[in-house]
This record gives C-alpha cells, structure tokens and sequence, in this order.
C-alpha cells in the first residue's frame, strides 16, 4: 500500500482534484499500459491510499471510498503535452510511450495565477506575440529533431482582437506551417465568437487534431469553462465541423469535458451525439 496526496495545486474541478493528474499518478503502479477510470472525486490535500487487489487491479482509496481503479492495458497514445522549454525531456518521454506529437496547451506568456489555479491571461500586444511565434519557431524546431511534431492549442484568448489583429491568426501567419501545427479547441473557438467550422477550413493541413467540446451561452457562470459542455449539448454546428474535419484530414479529436458534476455522463453523451452524426454527415 502507498500513499498518495493531491496537492490543491493540482486542483480540477472545484474542490477536487484533475483527473488526468490523478489518473496518471495511479498508473505509476502498473507497468506498460494502463486504463485508469474515476470513481468519486479525487479530495485534495488528504492521504489517501493506493492498494493491488488480489486479481492485479490497483484501487485509490479515501478510507473505505474506492476514488479511481486501474489495470493493465493496451494504450495508444496520439500526443503528449509539451511545453516550451523543457523539449529535451518531453520529448525522451514522449519517445518512451511511443508517442510522436508534444501540443502546447498553454504557453506561460498567457497564463496567469488565479484562485490557486493557472489561468488564461489577455494578450498583451503585437510585441508579445512576436516573441511568441519566434519561440514556438525555435521550439518547434527542437522537437522536430528529436523525432516529435509540435502543435499549438488555442484558448479564447487568442481570438480576442488586439492592435487590429486577432493574436492565433497573427501567430500562425508568423510561425512556420511545416513546423508549428495546430490542436483547435473548438468550444473556446464558439466562446470567443470564432466560427469553428471556418476555423478548421482556414488551417486546413495544419490542424492535426480537435478538442471536441460544445459551447452553451446561456449558463449564468462568471467560470467560462462551466459555459463549455459536451458534444449536442449547446450552439456549436458540429455538422458542419465535421465534414470540415473530414475534408481537412484532421487525424484526432477528443471529447474534453473542463468542468462538469458528471463528467464521465458528459463524455458517454458527447461520444453518442458524435456516433450519430457521422453516420448522418
């Protein structure tokens, strides 16, 4: 038995914590592959206990509550975070797991602290975003020879207009396609009033996978990911998007839930409306 504590800053959804964090920490225990699922929220800042079963199966336990299970499993993995500083040893890692894309979610030029959380920051200025392209140029070119392809994946930040330019369409017209590629998140796309569908024709070629999630403007929230649900569930033409996706040869999408009660239900029910509408498009 081990023990096992989420520090705040890990923090998911409120009060709880990040399931892909808590998810891998429980996969440390099993070798190779592993399939982890979530069975309560994760509490932070409390010991909690890690334990085999007798058939192999690892539980993460809060006392007599069992919070996520993992076994063994076959996994193919399409791409890793990345970062724009560290390349040398994300990409060792990435190459470990087989895995030959590194996407920057969230470069720290834009990201600030809030409530014990990292947070979208505004752009500040074209200055700034020519820092950045010439950095994710140089990034890019370091993963590139260690064997990893880069990406970029947007926020609603960078569709928001500053100095008369929209900053993700001055950054890609600043960065070199072959090497910077693109992971659009469509629902912070629809947040911003972006067009995702136009988006994904736009950077037809560049684009190497989707965060699959829809945008509801009617949910009172000052939190804007609470406004970001599954797939079917707001405004978000998803006909439309995947027949660009198809016509652009998009590789990957991924249902992302940011902030749900049930995110697990959330996920079942964006990938049945997805199901659906490919059989329709």
């Amino acid at each position: 038995m081990t023990e096992i504590i989420i520090d705040k800053r890990f923090c998911g959804p409120p009060n709880s914590g990040n399931g892909g964090y808590v998810c891998g920490r429980l996969a440390r225990h099993i070798p190779g592959g592993a399939e982890v699922t979530l069975r309560a929220p994760p509490p932070l800042d409390k010991p909690l206990d890690a334990a085999a079963t007798a058939d192999g199966t690892w539980e993460l336990r809060d006392g007599a509550k069992v919070v996520a299970t993992a076994h063994a499993a076959s996994v193919e993995l399409a791409h890793v975070d990345g970062s724009l500083t560290n390349t040398a040893a994300i990409a060792d890692f990435a190459a470990e797991l087989g895995i030959t894309t590194a996407i920057v979610a969230l470069p720290v030029e834009l990201g600030a602290a809030r409530n014990d959380r990292l947070s979208v920051a505004p752009v500040k200025g074209l200055a700034q975003l020519d820092a950045l392209a010439e950095k994710l140029d140089r990034t890019a070119r370091d993963y590139r020879a260690r064997g990893i392809r880069f990406g970029y994946h947007n926020h609603d930040v960078e569709l928001l207009p500053v100095a008369g330019v929209v900053p993700l369409d001055y950054l890609m017209s600043r960065t070199d396609p072959d090497l910077v590629k693109m992971e659009l998140d469509l629902g912070w796309l629809a947040l911003a009033g972006a067009n995702p569908a136009e988006y994904v024709r736009r950077y037809s070629g560049r684009i190497v996978a989707c965060h699959m999630k829809d945008y509801d403007a009617r949910i009172a929230s000052d939190v804007p990911e609470r406004k970001l649900v599954e797939p079917g569930a707001g405004a978000i033409d998803f006909g439309a998007v995947v027949a660009a996706m198809r016509d652009a040869k998009v590789e990957h999408a991924y249902i992302e839930i940011d902030v749900s009660a049930d995110p697990l239900g959330a996920v079942a029910s964006g990938y049945r409306y997805l199901k659906m509408l490919l059989a329709c498009v």
